[in-house]
Parts: structure tokens; sequence; C-alpha cells
């Protein structure tokens, strides 16, 4: 059991948090309604700058490429009708 840290009886491990299935996207693409795209749910948020980086309002956000989505993206399960 080398692989295993030596803790005192009783410790508690601390808690582990799961990582995102895909980064940026709130759940697993692929998961919503038939026929839906990330471009039509009321959910995604166009940045602007020198071009347009669309990303999930549902997950937090950086500013870099890692939490970009795409709009052909299948939707996921939180998908939302936007309102027109």
């Amino acid at each position: 059991m080398a692989d295993q840290p030596d803790l005192p009886f009783g410790t508690a491990l601390p808690p582990i948090t799961p990582r995102p299935v895909v980064r940026g996207y709130a759940r697993r693409p692929g998961t919503g309604p038939e026929g839906q795209t990330c471009g039509t749910c009321a959910n995604v948020v166009c940045k602007s700058y020198s071009r347009n980086y669309y990303k999930c309002g549902l997950v937090k956000t950086t500013g870099g490429p890692a939490t970009d989505i795409r709009l052909s993206s299948p939707a996921c399960e939180l998908w939302k009708k936007k309102d027109r």
C-alpha cells in the first residue's frame, strides 16, 4: 500500500471537487433537446473584442480560450429557449 498516504486513524480526507466534463460547457454537449445547439440557447454570452468569443453564461469563465464554446455544439441538458 505504498500509494496511500499515512494518515492518523479518523482523519477525514479533503472533499474531491469534480471537474466539468467539457471545459467551458455547463453540461456535456449532446445531452439536451434534439436538433438544438449552443447557438440557439438563451445562456450563450458573446464577448466582443477584436473578434467575438462565445461563452456559456452558466459557467465561470476566463478571458482565455479554455472556456470558449462553439455555437454549433449540440445543446446540453441545461439548454433554454431564447426569448425573442
